[in-house]
């Protein structure tokens, strides 16, 4: 009987013996590398579809050219991007903004809400 452990367990990958359960919320095919390209944060979710996102601690401070507050917000449930003054909620009717100084563009994200990323080489 010995034996046959012994032969069972050379057989079995040692991961198959023990299971062990992923954490809770831990995914391992989530790449988790992207930086931030204005405050530098790590640990966010790589999208290849946009690459020069910012984090949301970079896109709450949207301005304009000017340096008044705006934000970002989709038109309907459908997409299409609106950008508001925040401090007076008028129309803002640009998608490029800038955080820091730094020149960005808010467009609608693949399946709903908005994406700010830094533009050019910025």
């Amino acid at each position: 009987m010995q034996a046959l452990y012994g032969a069972l367990e050379a057989a079995v990958p040692r991961a198959l013996q023990r299971r062990e359960r992923p954490r809770r919320g831990y995914d391992p095919a989530v790449d988790d590398s992207h930086r931030c390209p204005i405050c530098g944060a790590d640990g966010l979710r790589a999208l290849s579809r946009y690459p020069r996102y910012v984090c949301r601690a970079c896109a709450a401070r949207t301005r304009d050219d000017g340096g008044r507050p705006v934000g970002f917000f989709n038109e309907g449930l459908y997409g299409g991007v609106v950008g508001v003054y925040l401090d007076t909620r008028d129309p803002y009717r640009e998608t490029r903004c800038w955080i820091d100084g730094r020149a960005c563009r808010a467009s609608d994200a693949r399946f709903g809400g908005i994406v700010i990323q830094l533009e050019g080489n910025g």
